[in-house]
């Protein structure tokens, strides 16, 4: 089989040069950056605060085509899932012994675009932004389960 090339964000024309290596491991094909927002575009505390509170699942709710519960080994976990596809995709996204489906409140889709858009004007992907977005919610004593 042939290798895809990756293009990673951070190596796109425009993109920031503060993006830091949290992992890179070319072998598996497993890479993640970090863009402190201190050095980046998406600085405002105002702005990020409000992200928050429209994605909190207080706000929104869980079930319903909102956030969803998580699991792991059967065990009913207290961080909440989301995932996000946009149009025309309607792909679900499965991981462990979780099925997520993909979004479909209303109110949540509004603020996942809305936000999205955001973050592709600082991150400079306008003209090709990624298609899907994976959200956890931790709450305090909330983790992944192992």
């Amino acid at each position: 089989a042939t290798a895809v090339r990756l293009c990673l964000l951070r190596d796109l024309p425009g993109a920031s040069p503060q993006w830091e290596p949290f992992v890179e491991d070319p072998e598996r094909r497993s890479f993640s950056y970090v863009l402190r927002r201190e050095r980046g575009a998406l600085s405002d505390e105002r702005e990020l605060q409000e992200w928050f509170r429209l994605l909190h699942p207080s706000s929104i709710g869980v079930g319903n085509g909102a956030w969803t519960d998580a699991h792991f080994k059967g065990q009913k976990l207290l961080r909440k899932t989301a995932w996000y596809v946009w149009p025309p995709c309607q792909c679900s996204y499965d991981y462990a012994d979780t099925h997520q489906a993909a979004v479909s409140d209303p109110g949540m889709e509004k603020a996942i675009q809305a936000i999205s858009h955001r973050v592709f004007e600082a991150c400079d992907v306008q003209d090709n932004p990624p298609n899907s977005v994976n959200l956890n919610f931790y709450p305090p004593g909330g983790g992944v389960g192992f």
